[in-house]
Order: C-alpha cells, then sequence, then structure tokens
C-alpha cells in the first residue's frame, strides 16, 4: 500500500516537470513571436520619415519655378561714317544727325519730334546747320589744351572717346526756335523739351561705344 503511494507520488512530480517545461516552451515561443512583430513595426516605424522626406524633397523640386530674368533691350543711333553708337533713351530714341567734313569733320544731332515743330531745327549737313544740340567735334587725335573749352573760338569740352576718335561737344550760340509763336521765339513748352533732350543727349554722347 505504501509503495503504490510513493509511485503515484513519483509519477507527479514528473508530470509537474513536464507541464512546467510546457509552459516554459509556449511563453517563449510567445516571447519569441512577439518580439519579433514589435521589431518589424519598430523598423517599418522608423523608415517612414525618411520616406516622407523623400517624397517632400521631390515635391519641391518638383514644384520649383526657375525664374528667368528679362532682357534688357537697348536702342542705339548707329554713326556708320565713325563706326560708333549711341545708346538711346526714352526721350530722344528719334535722335537723328547729319555728318560733315567742310571744317570737321562735325557731326549736328537734333530730333524727329523737334524737326515737327518747327523748320527752324532742321540739321543739314553744313557748316551753317542748325544746331538744335550744339555740334559735336570728330578728331583722331587730342587737340591741345589751349583749344579745348566751353568758349567761343574753342572747339568744345571732350566727351567721348572711341574707337579712336575723340568727340568734343559745343553748345549751340542760340537755341533753334522750336515754335513760330510768341513773335518768333519759343514757346516755354518746347524750350523744356529742348532742354530736356539736350541733357539726355549728352548723356547718350558721353556713353558711347563701338558698334
Amino acid at each position: 500500500m505504501n509503495k503504490k503511494s510513493k509511485n503515484q507520488k513519483g509519477f507527479t512530480l514528473l508530470e509537474a516537470t513536464l507541464i512546467v517545461l510546457t509552459l516554459a516552451v509556449i511563453c517563449f515561443g510567445g516571447y519569441y513571436v512577439w518580439h519579433s512583430q514589435h521589431n518589424v513595426k519598430s523598423s517599418k516605424s522608423a523608415t517612414l520619415p525618411s520616406s516622407t522626406a523623400t517624397s517632400s524633397t521631390k515635391t519641391t523640386a518638383s514644384t520649383k519655378t526657375s525664374i528667368t530674368k528679362p532682357v534688357v533691350s537697348q536702342h542705339y543711333l548707329t554713326i556708320t561714317q565713325l563706326g560708333i553708337k549711341l545708346p538711346l533713351s526714352t526721350g530722344i530714341s528719334d535722335l537723328i544727325y547729319t555728318y560733315t567734313t567742310s571744317g570737321g569733320p562735325i557731326l549736328f544731332f537734333s530730333t524727329t519730334s523737334l524737326d515737327d515743330i518747327s523748320p527752324s531745327c532742321t540739321i543739314t549737313a553744313s557748316v551753317y546747320s542748325p544746331m538744335p544740340f550744339g555740334r559735336v567735334s570728330v578728331s583722331t587725335t587730342p587737340y591741345p589744351a589751349s583749344e579745348v573749352g566751353p568758349y567761343d573760338g574753342q572747339v568744345g569740352t571732350l566727351y567721348s572717346h572711341v574707337n579712336g576718335y575723340y568727340l568734343y561737344w559745343q553748345g549751340a550760340q542760340s537755341n533753334c526756335q522750336a515754335t513760330q509763336a510768341n513773335n518768333g521765339q519759343p514757346g516755354q513748352n518746347e524750350l523744356n523739351m529742348l532742354y530736356t533732350q539736350l541733357s539726355l543727349f549728352k548723356v547718350a554722347l558721353k556713353n558711347a561705344i563701338a558698334d
């Protein structure tokens, strides 16, 4: 009777050990599966920001607009006899000239807008031509200092040295009659236009470039 009880007790201990081992295996397997899945999720969540950043970068690159600078169109008056040209601003876009070698070479300048106001502002290829903007004497060598200046009898003031030419500007002794009103004297509006265009012309002469 006592022997049988001992066998039953021993069997119960073995059975308990097997149950513990089985539970341990199940727990370890469950932990392994959970740990593996957790690592996969962590890996995916870690890569999401990188993917989003890449997508954002691509979107930014695709929506980036290129800025094109506008091309500024510059108009010039070309003086073919000298191979130079004068840049024209809006106020003197209708600049014209004549060229004479009599007593020169000499250039005379005006605008068609002045010409339209009065024939007395019309320039000709003559040393006696009207001089709305004065006269420009041309030389391949600089004039002596004694001949240069703004007064009568002097060649004028050096404004440009371009393409081998020295350009001396000398103002007109009197304004061309821009209108026949006021007893043949130019009106104030016409004089204002003349002075404004003259200032713009002198800037253009100073900025002359080779053609």
